[in-house]
């Protein structure tokens, strides 16, 4: 009962959307799969408990939490083979952790949130609302975040079936602005509620990635 009272129940949330799929070298998801091994394999080194919600386009995928140390390898077992497809499912599924996980836990989201800002503000409020700790991992690769593009190029929706060819020079401006301004709102969001936001470059190693969330949680005092 002392255990189960003092340690933490840590949900793990992993968007597989096929947004994912971009970045060099590296994906975006091969990128969230090392940094949420590395999250399971330090929580439950210190005695938490944890589990995985792999939330897909079809039917998402749940290891319960456990604290058993185990759990590090069946976390790995299903990390490993994971590819990014479909639209996403982000929303309706932090929805669903937010009403499955009847004890308070930390919850972990990791995404590129390529969302409609309004249903997935309204996801988080509703696992603040459940007294859950959230966390919100923002990955982005380079070029999304920079737009390093220099010459007609065509941009293919990943979750959908449209693509378009354009100057990248002619809408650099207005896309870099809309980013920000995405993130950004997530971001104030996120202020509001008290959760934290943590935007990712993915060329970041994720050690350095884990040192800002340290330094985060001990500037919040928590």
């Amino acid at each position: 009962e002392f255990e189960a009272e003092t340690n933490l129940r840590c949900h793990l949330a992993l968007d597989c959307s096929a947004s994912m799929d971009f970045g060099k070298p590296v994906s975006k998801l091969e990128y969230a799969k090392k940094l949420c091994a590395t999250l399971g394999y330090i929580y439950l080194g210190q005695g938490d408990a944890v589990g995985l919600h792999i939330l897909k386009d079809k039917k998402s995928k749940i290891i319960p939490v456990k604290r058993n140390p185990a759990q590090v390898q069946e976390i790995l077992q299903v990390l490993g083979p994971l590819k990014p497809t479909g639209k996403t499912t982000l929303t309706q599924g932090l929805h669903e952790i937010a009403e499955s996980s009847k004890r308070r836990g930390l919850i972990i989201v990791i995404s590129d949130f390529f969302e409609e800002l309004s249903p997935l503000l309204n996801s988080i409020t509703h696992l603040r609302d459940r007294k859950h700790e959230v966390i919100l991992f923002q990955l982005l690769d380079l070029q999304e975040l920079e737009f390093t593009f220099d010459r007609p190029t065509r941009f293919i929706d990943l979750e959908g079936e449209g693509s378009i060819i354009t100057e990248p020079t002619l809408i650099k401006e207005q896309y870099l602005k809309r980013l920000d301004e995405h993130s950004s709102a997530i971001n104030d969001h996120c202020l509001e509620c008290d959760a934290t936001f943590l935007q990712v470059p993915t060329n970041q190693s994720v050690s350095e990635i884990l040192n800002a969330l340290s330094l985060n949680r001990r500037s919040q005092g928590t």
